[in-house]
């Protein structure tokens, strides 16, 4: 039954009507928020998953885990579902002699970037710091650091999880490696992953930012050829057309529309070469250029859209 659910979880359990379920069944990305789930777990370790999952085996109700809650298709939440909510589970351990780092399953990448950084180590994460480590990992794992050191799944080298029978089991390489191939991009729906241990890479500073054309050049084609030295292990994001530069050449930009590329990477990059190599066959040059040094946290970006992570 619900009470003893409530019984057996450390977390809170909460339905329609109970105080904090609005907030609770709420997802960073809004597009969802329009579903109303059966019930939400808050779990506070891998025991409370593994009672939640017995009662959503015994109520035959679907089941929905949500760690930052940036999921495009939705799935951090249902409809008449249950939710298993991760978000109190955000510890992160460094081990910096192995270079390993174990992550709780509801941890965001700003907590590992965080928690790694004193240590001058990182791992490829998300370009926005409330992705949750969860759903980019299981989804592959592109970021900034990737053409340096592979996907955040080529770094994963063990992980803890929950299966649909309730049953835990530690997976990698040598223990249930079949299971360890296929949450690394196998597809879904294998169990729920409490933790993960991910291999860690030297990385204090990367060099980063953005740099914005006019929206004109974009149309004419006249910014179509950048390009990104790839021996440098630097990324490019487009941006929206609609970004407004806080400098004070950006004043121009807002005025006329600008069209933006975001870049970061990692390894002994030469500030002036980045800026030649990203403008590389360019028949014109930014509005605005900002490449610098950065702290990896600080490469980590907080999007306010949404309504929770």
């Amino acid at each position: 039954t619900l009470q003893d659910l409530r019984e057996a979880v450390r977390g809170e359990v909460l339905v329609p009507g109970d105080d904090g379920y609005d907030e609770a069944k709420r997802v960073w990305n809004g597009a969802h928020d329009d579903r109303t789930p059966a019930l939400v777990v808050r779990c506070t370790g891998t025991a409370d998953v593994v009672a939640a999952l017995g009662f959503a085996r015994s109520s035959d109700l679907t089941v929905a885990v949500r760690g930052g809650g940036h999921s495009a298709p939705g799935f951090g939440t249902s409809e008449g579902g249950l939710v298993l909510d991760l978000e109190r589970m955000r510890a992160v351990q460094v081990d910096p002699q192995r270079r390993r780092a174990r992550v709780q399953g509801g941890a965001t990448w700003g907590d590992v970037n965080t928690a790694t950084y004193p240590f001058g180590l990182a791992v490829t994460g998300g370009i926005i710091s409330t992705t949750g480590v969860g759903g980019l990992t299981l989804g592959g794992g592109v970021g900034h650091l990737s053409r340096a050191f592979g996907l955040t799944i080529d770094n994963l080298v063990a992980a803890t999880g929950v299966l649909a029978d309730g049953s835990v089991v530690q997976t990698d390489s040598e223990r249930e490696p079949d299971l360890f191939w296929a949450i690394r991009g196998g597809g879904g729906n294998f169990g729920v992953v409490t933790r993960f241990q991910y291999r860690l890479h030297p990385v204090a500073e990367i060099y980063g930012g953005p740099m914005f054309y006019d929206l004109r050049d974009a149309r004419d084609g006249g910014i179509g050829g950048l390009c990104v030295p790839r021996d440098r292990g630097i990324r490019r994001r487009a941006q929206s057309d609609s970004a407004r530069p806080s400098d004070s050449r950006g004043r121009a930009c807002k005025r006329r529309g600008c069209h933006g590329a975001q870049t970061g990477g990692a390894g002994s990059v030469n500030l002036e070469s980045t800026r030649r190599g990203l403008t590389r066959g360019a028949s014109t040059t930014p509005v605005v250029t900002k490449l610098s040094r950065h702290p990896l946290p600080a490469r980590g970006w907080r999007l306010p859209c949404g309504s929770r992570r």
